[in-house]
């Protein structure tokens, strides 16, 4: 398919971040079209205005970002094509539990997380939700208290981060999250972006490299629409018991670690 694009088109389409520009070579034929009309329109545009603007699926996939002069952005291609990974090979989450606190320690279990993103987002969810252990509390009171060694919101926060906020561009590495049994390591490819610092990362500071994944995130809830999320998981963390977020930052990539909760008194 051409897109009959001019010399200046193809320029200001560079200026655009990544996911917003049109994927070379992609046809509308490449996105699952019945998936958008039927499961993410309806998120994303109030069903009144839709009703009122009668406007095609195309000309509602341009006002939405998802087509750029009929051709698929590459967030449109990450969310909803047949087959995202062709077009995005590093675009999954590679899951790893370690039966120690070392990465050579012998693995449990073993996961990659591929598909659309709202499979991945969904599937990982899941998968974190079935790793944590809950603890029982038997000395506290007079009746028992349960924990869990992380709270679920923290770590679906951390890691939805990592996957709204990861380079999809240049290349081909997948989100990283190794489960040992002291903590959890979530790794994003890529470092910081715009103005961020790594103060300001810890403070939940936020500048989108991917515009369009995070209000595709958004409107699929999964994330907040106001930079809330490592805020949203410090606060949580505490009040279950955790150590502080630590973070490393690299040119290349950003790591956050969550301690596991300890507590006296407690059995598994």
């Amino acid at each position: 398919m051409s897109s009959g694009y001019t010399d200046a088109e193809r320029r200001r389409a560079s200026d655009a971040p990544f996911d917003l520009r049109p994927a070379s070579g992609s046809k509308l034929s490449d996105l699952d079209l019945n998936h958008i009309e039927r499961r993410y329109l309806p998120q994303a545009v109030a069903a009144d205005v839709r009703e009122q603007n009668q406007r095609t699926l195309e000309e509602q996939m341009h006002s939405l970002r998802l087509l750029r002069e009929g051709v698929p952005t590459w967030g449109a291609l990450l969310a909803f094509a047949r087959d995202p990974q062709l077009w995005l090979p590093g675009a999954y989450v590679q899951f790893v539990r370690h039966d120690g606190t070392e990465i050579t320690d012998p693995i449990k279990s073993h996961h990659m997380l591929s598909g659309q993103l709202e499979d991945i987002l969904s599937s990982l969810s899941q998968l974190l939700e079935i790793n944590i252990e809950t603890s029982v509390d038997v000395i506290s009171g007079p009746r028992e208290q349960r924990y869990p060694d992380y709270p679920i919101e923290a770590l679906r926060q951390l890691s939805y981060n990592a996957i709204m906020h990861r380079n999809y561009d240049g290349t081909n590495a997948p989100c990283r999250l190794r489960w040992f049994s002291d903590r959890v390591e979530i790794e994003s490819p890529g470092g910081l972006f715009g103005t961020i610092t790594p103060e300001s990362l810890k403070q939940g500071a936020t500048d989108y490299r991917n515009q369009l994944v995070a209000e595709l995130m958004a409107n699929l809830g999964f994330a907040q629409r106001f930079g809330l999320g490592i805020p949203l998981a410090q606060r949580s963390l505490r009040e279950n018991g955790n150590p502080d977020i630590s973070f490393m930052v690299e040119q290349s990539r950003i790591q956050v670690t969550v301690g596991s909760a300890k507590r006296s008194g407690v059995k598994r």
